[in-house]
């Protein structure tokens, strides 16, 4: 039996897979019930990919940080993909997919999926997710709206850009369309003699197409399906930018360094202008610091968060790292 989707679950980030790792006769879990799957990129193989992904769900509605989440992928569509990658190696053909060196008669007794959730937000979830097969380089975003019961899955550009960590991206809503946003930088090539990278922002949306093809001349491969926007940042902007914590409000989208300020953009500019404008704001009086997110204190998350709560509003969050470590630990 299926479960309707769920507007609201609070899952562990660890993915395990369904078939592997969960035990099958532990009662409450049920299969999500998927209206429709789409995928973008990686090729010919793109739809199989998606298609042999299912998800599953363990609600506990009187406790619901004990609800669990898993993924499995169907060995059916894996053993066929392998087949056919391993008679092009056999043939010397250029292959589709790069195929991990993994004993074909032994696929069933090894994991067929990790996942990870990266994100969730408005009912948008962002799962991390890799075939054991395929290259390691090789992994995807999984969007699950639980909205619309639907799941999208996109390659992670990994191939053409550095992703700013955390590289978890920012899950946007505009109308009844659906976006992923990544900021990266391209890799270094050299302009004038001089290695040069530049910052950029990935776009995946569910109601753009694909982007053409790159020219030949352009000095980093194409980032298909991704779209690519170009920010202006204010002269204010710190020299250096953690990107500590990413959130969105309804019309605006936020990246925030817990140490120095935030970052803003207008959704709307990011979904329909190549030039992405965005605007500096600054903590409240007192709250720069430099003595957190380093080696003697740990990760600024540790002691500050911040978020939209109800309407527009942001809320940041700071402990002070005084009261919160104990004397002698502290420098």
């Amino acid at each position: 039996m299926a479960w309707p989707a769920s507007r609201c679950v609070l899952l562990d980030p660890g993915v395990p897979d369904y078939m592997f790792s969960i035990d099958q006769t532990e009662q409450g879990w049920a299969s999500i019930d998927l209206k429709k799957k789409r995928y973008q990129g990686c090729g010919r193989y793109g739809p199989l990919l998606a298609k042999s992904v299912k998800l599953y769900a363990r609600l506990a509605e009187e406790h619901p940080a004990l609800s669990r989440l898993a993924v499995c992928a169907d060995k059916n569509i894996i053993r066929d993909i392998m087949a056919e990658e391993l008679k092009k190696k056999q043939a010397f053909k250029v292959a589709d997919l790069l195929i991990r060196a993994i004993e074909f008669d032994n696929v069933d007794e090894i994991s067929g999926v990790t996942a990870r959730v990266e994100v969730a937000d408005k009912n948008l979830m962002v799962l991390s997710l890799s075939f054991v097969f395929t290259s390691s380089k090789l992994k995807h975003y999984l969007l699950y709206d639980a909205i619309h019961a639907s799941m999208s899955m996109i390659p992670i550009p990994n191939w053409c850009c550095d992703i700013y960590l955390p590289s978890n991206p920012v899950p946007v809503r505009y109308g009844d369309e659906h976006a992923l946003v990544l900021f990266a930088k391209d890799y270094p090539y050299k302009r004038g003699g001089r290695s040069t990278c530049i910052d950029l922002l990935y776009l995946w949306t569910s109601s753009l197409p694909p982007p053409p093809p790159r020219e030949k001349m352009y000095p980093n491969p194409s980032g298909e399906p991704w779209h690519t926007r170009k920010p202006r940042f204010p002269k204010e902007t710190p020299a250096s930018f953690c990107h500590h914590v990413k959130f969105t409000s309804s019309s605006h989208a936020f990246w925030a360094d817990l140490t120095k300020g935030v970052l803003c953009c207008r959704i709307k500019d990011l979904m329909d202008s190549f030039f992405v404008h965005f605007d500096f704001i600054e903590l409240p009086p007192g709250c720069k610091s430099d003595a957190l997110d380093d080696s003697d204190t740990g990760p600024a998350e540790m002691f500050r968060t911040m978020g939209c709560g109800t309407g527009d509003l942001i809320k940041f969050v700071s402990i002070s790292f005084d009261d919160s470590v104990p004397e002698d630990d502290r420098r």
